[in-house]
């Protein structure tokens, strides 16, 4: 790689490592993907960007499996939609897949997620993130970046709401944390409300593991592969 985008990708890591919960902050990942991708009217296949979010929501797709194990079965007719929407995304990375009807689908898909999606208090919410991510990298695909347009500070972390970006979920699904009901127990459209503690050092450590893949191993190979398509 481009000696610039080396010393950034280390800046970034140097930033993950000491900020006190591990988290690579969107400021920093706005940035990054400014110099991974400098010019944004470019061809997808040659952004390193759509590229880096196929890997990292591949990543994670080992991580839906517990909303596959909800006795519930309320996302019964979703069970295959994150590996599909992967597929999908590689498919127009390589020029392979219908444009018009995967737009379709990624719009429903989408209006599910905001309508319907596992809120913040659910038990299955970590898991939820790993649509989210998959989500976002085919939406990303088609110029819906919410995440450019997003206001973030310097203490912005974990982002629950559009504006995240395709790590943003995978870090939050990866990380994970202990879910515990609120008490007394409330109820709502079969899901009982609850929090989630993340502040344990298992947490930490997990998402440090995910900014050192993220940056170490993902960044490089799809800045491989976006070259490949130059």
């Amino acid at each position: 790689m481009l000696s610039d985008i080396d010393q950034q990708i280390q800046i970034a890591l140097a930033r993950a490592r000491a900020h006190p919960d591990h988290w690579l902050l969107p400021i920093h990942r706005r940035a990054l993907y400014h110099v991974l991708d400098p010019v944004k009217s470019a061809p997808i296949q040659v952004q390193v960007r759509p590229w880096l979010d196929l890997h990292t929501a591949r990543y994670v797709l080992p991580l839906w499996e517990p909303i596959l194990q909800d006795p519930e079965h309320i996302w019964k007719n979703y069970y295959h939609v994150p590996s599909e929407m992967v597929s999908l995304l590689e498919g127009l990375l390589h020029g392979a897949t219908d444009t018009k009807s995967v737009s379709e689908r990624a719009d429903h898909w989408a209006e599910v997620s905001g309508l319907t999606g596992e809120l913040p208090s659910s038990q299955f919410y970590h898991a939820w993130c790993v649509y989210k991510a998959a989500l976002k990298a085919l939406l990303s695909a088609f110029g819906y970046d919410q995440f450019s347009q997003g206001e973030f500070s310097g203490t912005t972390t974990q982002i629950d709401n559009v504006y995240g970006d395709t790590a943003n979920w995978a870090a939050i699904a990866f990380a994970g944390g202990i879910w515990q009901p609120d008490l007394p127990l409330q109820q709502e459209l079969r899901r009982v409300f609850g929090h989630w503690n993340q502040d344990l050092e298992e947490v930490r450590t997990r998402r440090m593991q995910f900014w050192e893949w993220w940056l170490l191993e993902a960044i490089p190979k799809a800045y491989e592969q976006a070259q490949e398509n130059q």
